[in-house]
């Protein structure tokens, strides 16, 4: 039989040193018991929101007049505002809400600034809307649902579920 050329290479020197292969895979598996107790584990990670939400209540009013007087005069005033990535907008009866998405690049207690004072800025508002809510989203997981029934009335079942 022919003798097959020594190889050489990484792998070859731990095929014919055995010892060290198990005391590397030994050290392999201890570094990670290590960082199994150390390492941070969460089942929802905390995810800081980009965006901003603006409403505005207009009672009375028809979802075209909330679109005309309240929703298209933000969006104007927020074509200037630095940061923006996206808006989205709706126009409900009595109710006009713009959602702000910023770039994560954008500070955004600045960007929250600069909306605000371009929302407080709009002059053209119709008389009978209230005051704009300028606010940054917030994210909640729900962490769990109970349902109460029973033979009594809704007022003894909602102080049974808020004690």
């Amino acid at each position: 039989m022919s003798q097959l050329p020594e190889q050489r290479g990484l792998i070859a020197w731990f095929a014919r040193n055995p010892v060290a292969a198990n005391l590397l895979m030994l050290l392999i598996v201890c570094a990670g018991l290590f960082s199994l107790w150390s390492i941070r584990k969460e089942a929802l990670p905390p995810v800081e929101p980009r965006e901003v939400q603006i409403g505005v209540a207009y009672p009375g009013a028809a979802p075209e007049e909330v679109e005309d007087g309240v929703v298209a005069r933000i969006e104007e005033a927020l074509e200037d505002v630095e940061g923006i990535e996206e808006l989205r907008a709706w126009a409900f009866e009595g109710y006009g809400e713009v959602n702000v998405e910023l770039r994560t690049d954008t500070d955004m207690a600045r960007a929250m600034d600069e909306i605000k004072i371009a929302v407080d800025s709009i002059s053209t508002f119709p008389e009978e809307i209230e005051r704009p809510s300028v606010r940054r989203q917030v994210f909640r997981a729900q962490v769990m649902m109970i349902q109460f029934w029973g033979d009594v009335d809704e007022a003894t079942l909602k102080r049974l579920a808020d004690e």
